[in-house]
């Protein structure tokens, strides 16, 4: 046959596959895959269509039909335990072409975690390297996750974030949808995206990806995993039970910090249970080693020990407390004010001993603390911001002994804050200048900007000589966080515009 695609009994295509011809590769042209295809893990796509057996290249993606059993009657699916195939959509040549290569996937593995995961540890390093060194061939939802990897690590132009590559992931992220992907690692690499998102202020698509990623673990279950039906077989090890909490924490941590700056909206991820446990010590989750774990009630304290991740889902908490003690329409303006008193006793309470606890460690130690106390930060501003001035307070409640004694904290609260958060953008720009932009993460750019708004604006009505030393630290804390997260950049774009 002149056009078939096979020659013989050889087991050959006629033609080079896709990839290995717009590489201009030589390709062994193997049927189902070539050996290129096969060493560097991607899909193997011949241009002919139609023969029994052979890769036909691009497909719609056609889910599981599992999962539409699991969503129309989950207790059909939990009789049935039909199990769910790993998803294998197409993925877009293109994508593979810049991706797939073997030494790529090293240095960007390694790059993510020695960054990223430094502050925001959400994937396990010895579970992700004991998947890649076995799998035969990437999976979309694995392919996904390498992608969000890639595009957190990568240099962002502070102007333009939504770069081809974010363009490619997002394009990804879609295909991953619409084959079914709805894995672990499909929502961790939802959750860097949207992390991505929201470091680089990428909106609406940030607030949205959010939520997104909240539907995505309620759907799998990570929510309540007693109860709920499970999409997937629970975890078969401590590690993977504990990388499921860190993701679902995760969500947390985006959700509270992306309500920061808008008011009056509901919260996608519901709030901590009592009996929901902190993420464990890093280094004992990688060794496999398990620990005692103390729930967020009991570990509500910096006394108590914790990981610098586990502290900034606390800080996390009391920022989500806080936020919704603003956002309240209170019935009861005692009750109101005596909420506020004692928000900030605790808020207060977990700086110092969170600041007691960072005072002996060195600059490369700090570092991933710096979200803890960065959030913390935001927490105790927009606390006290609310609660300064009487004006925007309700009549009803205007002097009495509660809103009097709230408004004081509040004023010397703000007064003390000033100082300590620009002691705070001085040792994260020193932090910055030795070991590199992404040495901190972008949780720290809102209390920068929330404090230096409030200067500003004091510096306005009072010309009080100290502050603009204050501006100018706060501004140098901005800029370094600026060098890797947009976010930055765009909050020092609308303080230009108001001076």
């Amino acid at each position: 046959m002149a056009d078939s695609a096979v020659e013989g009994t050889s087991s050959l295509a006629r033609q080079s596959c896709s990839i290995c011809k717009r590489q201009k590769r030589k390709c062994s042209r193997e049927l189902p895959k070539c050996e290129l295809c096969r060493r560097h893990l991607r899909q193997c796509q011949y241009p002919f269509e139609g023969l029994p057996g052979q890769n036909s290249g691009p497909q719609d993606p056609e889910p599981c039909k599992a999962l539409s059993l699991f969503f129309l009657d989950s207790d059909t699916f939990s009789r049935r335990q039909p199990g769910i195939t790993p998803a294998a959509g197409f993925i877009p040549a293109d994508i593979l072409d810049s991706l797939v290569d073997g030494r790529h996937l090293d240095r960007d593995a390694e790059a993510y975690f020695a960054s990223v995961h430094e502050f925001f540890p959400i994937v396990s390093k010895t579970r992700f390297h004991q998947l890649m060194s076995s799998i035969s061939e990437l999976q979309m939802d694995i392919l996904l996750l390498l992608l969000a990897m890639r595009l957190l690590c990568s240099p962002v132009d502070k102007d333009r974030p939504i770069s081809a590559l974010y363009s490619s992931t997002k394009r990804c992220l879609m295909y991953a949808e619409m084959s079914g992907a709805l894995t672990l690692r499909a929502l961790q690499a939802s959750v860097l995206i949207a992390l991505y998102e929201v470091a680089n202020a990428i909106y609406p698509a940030a607030y949205l990806s959010v939520g997104n990623c909240a539907r995505m673990g309620y759907a799998l279950g990570y929510h309540d995993r007693r109860t709920a039906s499970q999409l997937h077989p629970p975890p078969r090890s401590w590690t993977e039970l504990e990388e499921v909490r860190r993701v679902w924490w995760a969500i947390y941590i985006l959700d509270r910090y992306t309500n920061v700056g808008i008011d009056h909206r509901p919260f996608c991820r519901e709030e901590a249970k009592s009996e929901e446990l902190l993420p464990t010590d890093e280094t004992l989750w990688e060794s496999g080693e398990q620990a005692p774990i103390q729930s967020l009630a009991v570990s509500a304290s910096a006394d108590v020990a914790a990981s610098p991740f586990a502290r900034t889902c606390q800080a996390s908490h009391l920022l989500s407390l806080v936020i919704r003690h603003i956002n309240t329409k209170p019935t009861d303006m005692r009750e109101f004010y005596e909420e506020g008193i004692q928000l900030h006793q605790v808020l207060n309470s977990f700086r110092l001993a969170l600041l007691l606890e960072l005072a002996s460690t060195d600059d490369r130690q700090f570092g991933p603390f710096s979200s803890a106390v960065g959030i913390c930060y935001s927490g105790l501003i927009a606390l006290y911001d609310r609660h300064s001035c009487a004006e925007v307070d309700d009549p009803a409640g205007v002097g009495i002994p509660q809103q009097l004694q709230l408004q004081e904290i509040a004023l010397s609260g703000l007064k003390e804050l000033s100082g300590q958060v620009a002691e705070f953008a001085i040792r994260l720009n020193r932090l910055t200048e030795t070991y590199g932009v992404m040495a901190a993460g972008p949780f720290v750019a809102d209390c920068f900007y929330a404090m230096l708004r409030l200067c500003m604006a004091y510096y306005r009505e009072t010309r009080k000589p100290a502050v603009p030393k204050l501006v100018l630290a706060l501004k140098g804390g901005l800029q370094a966080t600026g060098g890797h997260w947009a976010a930055a950049n765009k909050y020092l774009a609308i303080l230009e515009d108001e001076e």
